[in-house]
């Protein structure tokens, strides 16, 4: 089949983007056109065309069609035409379905021109009110959990009380009823805390897989050896983030990935036309043992010891009473600590006893995401889609050193080279607990919103992340922070990380067991 020529452009409300579009459209069999309302009607006038089922100008080989954004419609809009125009507000998401529309004409995608004018549209991830939230619980009964899925610990985590978040479509505690969120904090900073996570894990096996991967992240993954891991950062193609996670490199050809809350699956596979690379599902669930004792449960846990190298971003294997599992020295909390996976083959139940034995003397409990979500804020360690979305590149949220611009071609590197490189991403400090998605004031009116909050037991005060609407602002700026109780409190701006600046603790350089208010 002869490779097709497509256009696809992203527009907002540039009418003489749009005009030129209209005088260029005839040169490409396929065009495809992603625009909100304002820039649909104008385009439509430009053209004097209705507003649906409507051709191009007769020198322009492929019809075109307006539907809507979603996967279903675009695809029945498939059976009917070869050539699309997408009225939508989410455009770029439109995008991976032009992808996969031009891989059914066609053999190649090469032959794809991506025309951009999409000005980021600034988004903050809202919250509840500050003072209720909404999380599942366990009840009697079956029905409407049906896309829902259980840790392979949830057993042991039900006589607590959990109370869960949905994460990647898994179930990820957040609190306890028979514990509290400082109880858990403070078990993570003085002695050692498992949090069973609610990070995906993708695998890429293929002779592609590597060529891949480092199409698909920003950090140039050809230099991550077997048995190591590296921070995933992925773009699209105008610069905006889309998710993160942490790349492991089994084998050669074999690597999981452990992505932060998003569809990552689907975007993976639109841009693996063409390559010999299977992606798939390998069932595995992420727990992380965190904490100062994490090393020393390890040895005791591990058959053979500690296992040999298996320093900071290390993946190893080793033998849990008789059962080999990946352990990755990583998390997301600075602390000391590992991280487990847990496949289908294992004995879930078998590995939690051992494991639970082996830490019992070293202090070792379950914990939630509250207390590790207070912990990651103090170390500025950011959350897919509320810190960072797609409307916010690495550099406006100081991830810039996880950018390779020298390495070969990844998506965005072209919009990351002419974008702006300060950055927008502050800490905060404040005498209560900031709001996600609350204002911060200067004297001129608002200048940013919060994208994370905490009261910090150790620190003994409010904290936060902010997105500014500008850079410039400096540390040690005063603000002004919407908080939980719906008020204004005086803040200032921070640094982050707010403390160890630079991330000796997770590496084992130092050692820092704070004492408690009240020891």
């Amino acid at each position: 089949m002869k490779p097709a020529h497509g256009l696809v452009v992203s527009v907002k409300n540039d009418v003489g983007i749009l005009q030129q579009v209209a005088g260029i459209a005839g040169r490409f069999d396929l065009v495809a056109v992603a625009l909100n309302k304002l820039a649909a009607n104008a385009f439509l006038q430009s053209l004097q065309l209705p507003a649906s089922g409507f051709r191009l100008p007769a020198d322009c080989r492929g019809r075109y069609w307006q539907v809507s954004g979603c996967r279903g419609q675009v695809d029945r809009g498939l059976q009917r035409s070869q050539g699309f125009g997408v009225e939508s507000h989410f455009a770029r998401l439109a995008k991976i379905y032009f992808y996969q529309i031009f891989c059914h004409l066609s053999d190649s995608c090469r032959g794809v021109t991506v025309l951009e004018n999409f000005p980021a549209e600034e988004h903050v991830m809202a919250s509840s009110d500050g003072k209720t939230r909404d999380l599942v619980s366990t009840l009697p009964g079956a029905g409407w959990d049906f896309s829902l899925h259980r840790h392979p610990y949830h057993e042991v985590e039900r006589p607590l009380g959990p109370h869960y978040c949905v994460y990647n479509r898994r179930l990820m505690a957040c609190c306890f009823d028979q514990r509290s969120t400082e109880e858990g904090y403070w078990l993570l900073r003085r002695k050692a805390a498992v949090l069973h996570t609610g990070e995906y894990v993708l695998q890429f096996r293929g002779p592609d897989a590597e060529r891949l991967l480092d199409k698909l992240f920003t950090k140039d993954m050809t230099r991550v050896r077997v048995g190591r891991c590296a921070y995933g950062l992925a773009c699209y193609e105008d610069g905006g983030l889309l998710v993160d996670g942490i790349l492991l490199r089994l084998e050669d050809d074999c690597f999981w990935y452990a992505q932060a809350d998003g569809d990552f699956y689907s975007w993976a596979r639109a841009h693996a036309i063409g390559m010999e690379v299977e992606i798939s599902d390998p069932e595995v669930f992420v727990s992380q043992v965190q904490g100062p004792n994490a090393l020393a449960i390890l040895e005791a846990a591990s058959d053979n010891g500690m296992p040999e190298p298996f320093g900071y971003f290390g993946v190893a294997r080793v033998s849990f009473d008789g059962q080999e599992i990946v352990i990755s020295r990583t998390g997301y909390t600075n602390e000391l600590g590992w991280e487990f996976y847990t496949e289908p083959r294992h004995d879930a139940d078998a590995l939690w006893q051992h494991l639970a034995a082996a830490g019992e003397s070293h202090g070792m409990e379950i914990f939630g995401l509250d207390a590790m979500h207070i912990r990651r804020i103090e170390a500025g360690i950011l959350n897919a889609g509320s810190d960072f979305d797609r409307t916010t590149t690495p550099y406006e949220v100081g991830l810039d050193r996880f950018v390779d611009e020298d390495k070969g071609d990844f998506i965005g590197k072209a919009a990351l080279q002419d974008a702006p490189r300060a950055n927008r991403l502050t800490g905060l400090y404040c005498d209560a607990e900031p709001h996600i998605g609350g204002e911060i004031m200067v004297a001129e009116g608002i200048a940013g919103r919060v994208t994370a909050g905490a009261i910090s037991p150790y620190l003994r005060r409010g904290i936060g992340i902010g997105r500014m609407d500008r850079s410039g602002f400096s540390e040690g700026d005063q603000v002004r922070i919407r908080c939980i109780d719906g008020e204004l409190h005086e803040g200032e701006l921070a640094t982050l990380p707010l403390y160890d600046k630079e991330a000796e603790i997770p590496r084992g350089k130092r050692v820092d067991i704070p004492e408690r208010a009240n020891d």
